[in-house]
């Protein structure tokens, strides 16, 4: 079984919700939500990296600008309604494929399957 790798880690969501400016390693999903001069910065070089972190600190006006942004990027893209909304549309949809009108493919390499979360245990049945 393959192991599963969060691309994005809870911190960086945290941090942007209480309106931290990003600034991180351009690898996996940072690059989708970072983005350079708006809500942080992302790069692959450490060198930039920490140039960048200095520049915030020598300047906290431009930082509290990325921060708002991330913050409110966060709340956009984050939010418990959003969350709420993903799930209902993925219970949804195993409905539809237990009733036979949708075909469930997957989007992404995954270590479950919908159908063994709709197989009822042997003991269970009896």
């Amino acid at each position: 079984m393959r192991r599963h790798t969060p691309s994005l880690g809870l911190a960086v969501c945290e941090a942007m919700m209480i309106g931290m400016p990003i600034v991180g390693l351009a690898t996996t999903e940072m690059v989708t939500v970072i983005r350079n001069g708006h809500n942080g910065y992302v790069d692959t070089r450490l060198d930039r990296l920490i140039d960048v972190m200095h520049m915030l600190i020598d300047d906290p006006i431009e930082a509290h600008r990325l921060g708002e942004n991330a913050r409110r990027d966060a709340q956009d893209r984050f939010n418990i309604s959003r969350f709420v909304q993903d799930w209902n549309r993925a219970f949804e949809d195993i409905v539809r494929a237990v009733e036979g009108e949708l075909v469930l493919t997957p989007r992404h390499e995954a270590t479950v399957s919908y159908a063994g979360l709709l197989e009822v245990p042997a003991e269970a049945e009896g």
